[in-house]
C-alpha cells in the first residue's frame, strides 16, 4: 500500500506513507502537527518489524529543536538532540545543550553547549582505543600528545609521553615553566614518595641537583649540635695522638678524607656539627695553652726581678 496526501500550508496534516505489508518496513512522512502553523512538527519515521521505528526524525516548533529517536511500544526515546540557542543552565531553551547525546536509559551521556557547562560520561579517549582513565590522549610518535596555550603560534605548553610511560613536559623555545605564576597556593612535589631530579633522569634522592644552587639562605636541621665539647668530663683529643694521625692519614679524626668526599659527598648539617666540633676542640686547646703560656711569662718575670736584685748586690 502506498499513500500520499498533500494539503495546504495550514491544513491539519500532511503525510507520505509507503506500507509493505502488515509488520514490515514502512515510512511516514508527516507535517504541521495541529493545522495552525505556530506549533509545527515535522516527522519522519522508518519502522522496523513490528511496528517498533528504527528511526524518528523530528522538527519541532519555532524553537528549532531536532531529533534524532527511535520508537518502541513503550513510546519515543531521544537518541540525539540539536536545539538551536541551547543553553544548558543559563542561556536560551534552559535544559539543553547545543547538542544531546542519550543512551537506551535516557540519561543524557554528551551535551556540547556555548553558555553552561558541557560534559562526556564516560572514557574519552583521543588517538586510539584504549580507556584506562576518565581522560586518555595518544600522541602519533614522537609528537607531543598535547599543546596547551598557544601564543604567537607557539605552544606554552608540551606535553608527552616516552616508550617508558615518562611524562615530559616542555616549554617552547626561549621561554620558561612557571608553576603558580599567578597564586600563592603552595605547590606539593613527590608526596606519594619517589625523589624529585634536576638536570637528573633518575635521582636517588629525595632532591638531587646536577650543578649549582643558588639561594640567600639555607636553612639545616642538625643533631646533636656539638656543645657536648663544652660539658664537664669531655675529653679533649691529645693533640700528639692528633698529629700523629694527620701524618699517617693526611686528615683530621672524624672528618672524611678527599676521596671520600669526591665519591660520597658531604651532609651539609653533619659536615657543619663535625668542623664546629673540631672548632670548640680547638678552642679550648688554645684556652689551656693560653693559661700555660701565661704560667710561662709569670715564672719568667719573677726570674726577671731575681737577676735584677743579684746585679745590684
Amino acid at each position: 500500500m502506498i499513500t500520499l496526501l498533500v494539503h495546504s500550508a495550514y491544513a491539519q496534516e500532511s503525510s507520505y506513507t509507503v506500507n509493505k505489508g502488515s509488520g514490515y518496513a514502512r515510512l511516514r512522512i508527516e507535517s504541521d502537527g495541529d493545522g495552525t502553523h505556530n506549533n509545527v512538527t515535522n516527522v519522519i519515521e522508518s519502522y522496523g518489524y513490528g511496528g517498533a521505528s528504527d528511526l524518528n526524525f523530528m522538527i519541532s516548533n519555532w524553537n528549532g529543536h531536532y531529533h534524532f529517536a527511535y520508537q518502541t511500544t513503550a513510546g519515543s526515546f531521544n537518541a540525539v538532540r540539536l536545539t538551536k540557542g541551547g543553553g544548558g543552565s543559563n542561556g536560551p531553551n534552559d535544559g539543553y545543550g547545543l547538542i544531546d547525546v542519550y543512551g537506551r536509559d535516557q540519561s543524557n551521556y554528551i551535551r556540547l553547549t556555548g553558555y553552561g557547562d558541557s560534559f562526556f560520561k564516560g572514557s574519552l579517549v583521543l588517538g586510539g582505543t584504549s580507556t584506562y582513565a576518565r581522560l586518555e590522549l595518544l600522541s602519533l610518535a614522537s609528537q607531543p600528545t598535547m599543546l596547551v596555550g598557544r601564543a604567537n603560534g607557539y605552544p606554552n605548553i608540551m606535553a608527552s609521553t616516552d616508550g617508558t610511560g615518562h611524562l615530559i613536559m616542555d616549554s617552547r623555545s626561549n621561554a620558561y615553566a612557571s608553576l603558580n605564576h599567578y597564586s600563592s597556593a603552595d605547590v606539593t612535589l613527590a608526596y606519594g614518595g619517589g625523589n624529585v631530579g634536576v638536570g637528573v633522569v633518575h635521582p636517588t634522592e629525595k632532591l638531587e641537583v646536577k650543578g649549582t644552587i643558588r639561594s640567600k639562605e639555607v636553612k639545616v636541621e642538625a643533631a646533636p649540635w656539638p656543645d657536648y665539647v663544652f660539658s664537664e668530663g669531655y675529653e679533649l683529643p691529645d693533640l700528639g695522638a692528633t698529629a700523629d694521625f694527620i701524618k699517617a692519614n693526611k686528615h683530621l679524626p672524624g672528618i672524611p678524607s678527599a676521596t671520600e668526599v669526591a665519591e660520597q659527598g658531604i651532609l651539609l648539617g653533619e659536615m657543619n656539627a663535625k668542623l664546629l666540633e673540631k672548632v670548640e676542640e680547638l678552642t679550648l686547646h688554645l684556652i689551656e695553652k693560653d693559661k700555660q703560656i701565661d704560667l710561662i711569662l709569670e715564672r719568667l718575670e719573677a726570674q726577671e726581678r731575681e737577676i735584677d736584685q743579684l746585679k745590684k748586690q
